[in-house]
């Protein structure tokens, strides 16, 4: 994966506002969407051999555990930031940087479980549209709640 990103940086030197995989790139920014793209694309291929390898019932299980472990490491981020911030409740060991970086990998162990649970049941599409559906309403009500 670097690699791709590694020759896309390359060829955007040798070639300012030029083409990079048969996009017109304007400047570093759209050069990053095109890396990001290719990334994403590389991404999915590895998880979807993955998914296959295990199987629905597997990563469905298994994204349910990862989901699990995402939950504890979220409430204790919560009470360590609790304890960080002088209080005195149900402290958490480690720091709150340990803290933190489990709660990143929990995000990514659900990301990879998530990502090919949808992909399993090909629902990426709808996934797709219904996020945006309750984004656009959530971001309404936002805005409604703002002129009350």
């Amino acid at each position: 994966m670097k690699e791709a990103g590694e020759q896309i940086k390359k060829r955007l030197r040798e070639h300012p506002n030029g083409y990079v995989h048969g996009k017109k790139v304007i400047d570093v920014e759209d050069a990053m969407d095109i890396v990001d793209d290719i990334l994403a694309a590389e991404q999915d291929t590895r998880l979807k051999r993955i998914a296959h390898y295990y199987g629905y019932k597997e990563q469905a299980s298994q994204l349910v555990e990862e989901m699990a472990e995402l939950t504890q490491a979220l409430n204790k981020f919560r009470r360590k930031r609790k304890e960080y911030m002088k209080t005195k409740s149900n402290p958490v060991q480690g720091t709150i940087e340990d803290v933190i970086g489990n709660l990143i990998e929990e995000l990514a162990d659900v990301s990879i479980c998530l990502k090919q649970v949808v992909y399993l049941l090909n629902a990426k599409k709808d996934a797709e549209d219904i996020r945006e559906e309750k984004i656009k309403r959530q971001l309404e009500r936002m805005e409604h709640d703002k002129d009350m």
